[in-house]
This record gives C-alpha cells, sequence and structure tokens, in this order.
C-alpha cells in the first residue's frame, strides 16, 4: 500500500531532528527553501523522487526504510554517535563525508546480502560478559582473554592469521580502508540493523594497518554498545584503547604460538633446566645446561618472528615483552636496531601487497553482488549505475559490467523504483 505523504512528513521530520539538523541545514543541501522543505514535512507537498533519495543520504537512511510499512523510531545512526564522540573527526568535513559514503557502502552491501538470501554469521550473536576495568592491568588481561575467546570461538588455534579480511567478513564485519589523518589508526562503526563496519587508515603501511584492523575488531565486540569510536594516538592510555591493543597482540600472536616458534629457534627456555621422572618408589632426575646468553633472543629472531606472523617489528618486540620472553631493556636496545630488523624482513620474503591481484577489496566484492542482483533481477540498472557511483566505477567499466549479465538489445526488468503515492 502507497505510504500517504503525511505520514512520510512525519518520517522526513522525525530522521531530520534525530541528526539534530535544522530546516534550514537541511534545505541549503537540497537547494530548496526552508518553506518548501517545511511543506514536505507538513505532508502537504510531497518531494518527488530527486528529493526523496538525497533526503535519504542526508539523513544516513536507506530509502527503502524511510518507506517501509513500518518505520523504526528507535533505530539509532551510528555516525551520529561516532561524530559527536569526535569532534575533530565531525569538524574536518571532508573525511568525515567520506567515512558517511563508506557507511552508506556497508548498508548497500546487507541489502544486496538480503536481497539475493545470502545468510552471514553475525558477530552480533556473540556476547561477552566483561567486567567494568578500573586499572591498565584490568585492560590487559582482559583483552587477552578475549583474544584467547574469540580464537578458541572461530576455531583458529595458534597458527598465524593469513587470510584476516576473510575471517572478519564471514562474521559479517565490513572492512574498509580509506585515507585519515595521521593520528587516527581506524574506527568502528556498529549499526544494529545493517551489521558492524571497520575503517582503517589506508596511509599507514600494511603491517599497521593488521594490527588496527584487529584492534577496531576488538571494539566491534564488546564496545559496540557505544555505536562508534574513533581510534587516536592521543587516547591509546583509555582504557577501552589499552584493551583492544592488547587483544590485538594476543589475537595476532597467540602465546602458545609465539612460544612454539621461539622454541624451534632455539630460544625461550631457562639456561639451566631441570626434569624428573618417577614411579610409585623412587625419582630419577635429568638436568641439562647451556652456554651463558644462549637464549639471548637477537633482532634477527625478532625479525622472524614478525615476519612469520604478518606483525610490525615493533609489535613483535612488545608482544615479547608482555610475555616476559625479553626483559625491558633487551627491548629497548632490540628496538634501536629497527633499520637491521627491516632489511632482515625484506631478506626473509616480500611483504603480502594488500593491493596485488587478487585481493578482494570491499567495493569490487559489493560491485559484483550487485552485478548477480541485476542478473537475478532483484535491483534494476538504475540501481546498478548508482551503487557502482558510489563504488567509484569507471563508465567503460560499467558498461563492461552490464555486458556480462545483458543480452544485446535486452535488459533484466529489475524491481520498479518505490515511489510514494502523492
Amino acid at each position: 500500500m502507497p505510504l500517504e505523504k503525511e505520514e512520510l512528513g512525519r518520517r522526513l521530520k522525525h530522521a531530520r531532528e534525530a541528526l539534530g539538523l535544522t530546516q534550514e541545514d537541511v534545505a541549503t543541501q537540497l537547494g530548496l527553501s526552508r518553506g518548501a522543505l517545511a511543506q514536505f514535512e507538513a505532508g502537504v507537498k510531497p518531494p518527488n523522487s530527486l528529493h526523496l533519495a538525497r533526503l535519504a543520504d542526508i539523513y544516513r537512511r536507506d530509502l527503502g526504510e524511510l518507506l517501509a510499512e513500518q518505520f523504526d523510531e528507535t533505530a539509532r545512526d551510528p555516525l551520529t554517535a561516532l561524530f559527536r564522540a569526535d569532534a575533530q573527526l565531525a569538524s574536518d568535513r571532508a573525511r568525515a563525508n567520506a567515512v558517511a559514503e563508506c557507511a552508506k557502502l556497508c548498508r548497500e552491501y546487507t541489502n544486496l546480502e538480503t536481497l539475493l538470501g545470502i545468510d552471514q554469521d553475525r558477530v552480533y550473536d556473540v556476547n561477552y560478559n566483561t567486567p567494568p576495568m578500573r586499572t591498565r592491568w584490568d585492560a590487559i588481561r582482559q583483552g587477552e582473554r578475549l583474544a584467547e575467546l574469540e580464537r578458541a570461538r572461530l576455531r583458529r588455534g595458534e597458527d598465524p592469521l593469513t587470510n584476516l579480511v576473510e575471517i572478519l567478513e564471514a562474521q559479517g564485519v565490513r572492512f574498509i580502508e580509506m585515507s585519515l589523518s595521521e593520528s587516527i589508526s581506524g574506527l568502528f562503526l556498529s549499526d544494529s540493523r545493517y551489521g558492524p563496519s571497520i575503517i582503517v587508515n589506508d596511509d599507514h603501511p600494511l603491517r599497521r594497518r593488521v594490527f588496527s584492523c584487529v584492534h577496531e575488531y576488538c571494539h566491534v565486540l564488546v564496545d559496540r554498545d557505544r555505536g562508534g569510536l574513533v581510534s587516536r594516538a592521543e587516547n591509546r592510555e583509555e582504557l577501552p584503547e589499552v584493551r583492544a591493543n592488547s587483544f590485538a597482540a594476543a589475537f595476532l600472536m597467540p602465546e602458545g604460538g609465539v612460544r612454539a616458534f621461539v622454541r624451534r629457534l632455539g630460544k625461550g627456555e631457562q639456561s639451566r633446566s631441570q626434569l624428573s621422572a618417577y614411579d610409585e618408589t623412587a625419582v630419577v632426575e635429568g638436568q641439562r645446561r647451556r652456554e651463558a646468553h644462549s637464549q639471548d633472543i637477537q633482532v634477527y629472531d625478532v625479525a622472524h618472528l614478525a615476519h612469520h606472523f604478518g606483525v610490525s617489528y615493533e609489535t613483535a618486540l612488545y608482544r615479547l615483552l608482555n610475555l616476559k620472553l625479553v626483559t625491558e631493556e633487551e627491548r629497548v636496545v632490540l628496538a634501536e636496531q629497527k633499520e637491521t630488523a627491516a632489511g632482515i624482513m625484506r631478506f626473509l620474503g616480500p611483504e603480502p601487497d594488500a593491493k596485488a591481484p587478487g585481493h578482494k577489496p570491499f567495493r569490487h566484492q559489493l560491485v559484483l553482488l550487485a552485478v548477480e542482483a541485476l542478473r537475478r533481477e532483484v535491483i534494476s540498472r538504475a540501481k546498478l549505475r548508482e551503487l557502482c557511483d558510489l563504488a567509484q566505477v569507471q563508465p567503460g567499466e560499467f558498461k563492461a559490467l552490464v555486458a556480462t549479465v545483458e543480452e544485446p538489445g535486452t535488459a533484466p526488468r529489475g524491481r520498479r523504483a518505490y515511489v510514494p503515492r502523492a
């Protein structure tokens, strides 16, 4: 049943007020007078399809949501929560708009999955009981324990994670990389309707981005009630950030895996070891002595460990310190050999390139889902065009994509655009 214009006006007003926008703010973005917008909201005159689509973008709502039979007025916009929590990002209009575009991509991805009947596990079904943190000690221990539990839940054992993005996407987490200010490592958005999304700073080195991705995943697991959070260098001492850093280190480099790897290098044991074998009547002891300093971990050991687990040299060093495999004094000395370590890591093998052929960027995956949706006639050609524009597909590429679906001279019927009754 078509939506009455009075009800549509009421929804538009609610969506505007939920973002704290004035009629003047929205009218300016639409290129209309405040009076024209007031007529829309009062139900005197309905917006045309172009204005309605633009209003949906401004209000960060899905068009179908505004026109649905049931309208959820309690739904909270995660971007609003994010920008309220981080005024610095909100004031950077270009980057704030880029984050909003990424959020829209994530919503469209979930919509396409729904249309195509693709079932995904949702990390929202996971609920860890995390008691309040009072100290950094609490935060570090909690992060480590969460990493152990999540690795066990995902059945990942203690080996390196070579397909991190695929692991997270299988949990319904959207992952996007984009340019952010240098102080921001990443951010997450928690949307109960469309699922969680993680945005990582594309300007940072790959190994740092990997760490940031897992850091934000911790926020998705246990901080999603906040709606969104920006991780900045200046906030690293806040307890949720300490917990997320601890989680990332333990998730990427599980204790058992690190200790086993170090033992294979002939390190990580005491210089003097004693073992006992016994039965009910006697005990037999055996001892092994090692040369002094034979257990000292060297720069090449740390570089090898970092390369094995796909993390930065600094992350590997701090993990060794945390596991008491090096002392703070040893860490400082090894940290000063960063350039030497970089050379060793290059020798061990090229760093995996996130943009190499075969990598599936989020935008590419969304476009391929949209092409499949066009083939199944659950979206129109115009909707595919809209999604391709959002994903920054070039005109020539768009034609090639459509050609894979449409026979010459024909086009799928697709779904007709839903237009409210005037």
